[in-house]
């Protein structure tokens, strides 16, 4: 039995690019022609089982792209210096969280605020946050169940002691 020792030619390695672009998966890079051609065969059944191969005419598949690729203009500048948006262009606001204030304390001479937050998931989190002004913000505890009341103030009442035990926020470095 002869086996195969040269590689996968050039428009094997093109049409599995191809394929995968389409299917949205991967592929090993195939070492033969052989390889290329079990691999192309494979990328077929994906696509025929999810319903979405086609043979494209030559030249069309150019136009094909990831679901996931920024679109023309949404990107500014280039290498390091790329950024999502062009410079003056308003974006959207995200959406404010509905907040509950559950208890207030001191530490670092900054007033602190703790909240129970429902969160884009849905469920509720406590955050630690500062009383006024911007600063920096501390997730406490997230997923709490809604119906938890209880447990949420006392969680943030024993969190509020260990604060003033300690001096300082808990959740930060020491």
């Amino acid at each position: 039995m002869q086996t195969q020792t040269t590689g996968p030619t050039a428009k094997q390695l093109n049409y599995l690019r191809a394929l995968a672009s389409r299917s949205g998966t991967t592929f090993a890079a195939p070492r033969t022609r052989r390889e290329a051609s079990g691999e192309i065969a494979r990328m077929k059944r994906v696509l025929a089982r999810s319903g979405t191969y086609r043979e494209v005419p030559r030249g069309e598949d150019e136009r094909v792209h990831y679901a996931t690729a920024p679109a023309k203009g949404e990107v500014h500048g280039r290498g390091a210096e790329a950024s999502w948006r062009k410079p003056g262009v308003a974006t959207t606001p995200r959406p404010r969280r509905k907040r509950a204030l559950l208890a207030c304390y001191e530490a670092d001479g900054a007033r602190r605020a703790l909240y129970a937050e429902r969160a884009l998931e849905g469920g509720l989190r406590l955050v630690d946050r500062p009383a006024s002004g911007g600063g920096r913000a501390y997730l406490i505890d997230r997923d709490l169940e809604p119906d938890g009341a209880a447990a949420i103030r006392a969680l943030a009442a024993d969190y509020v002691d260990k604060a003033k035990r300690l001096g300082r926020i808990p959740m930060a470095r020491a």
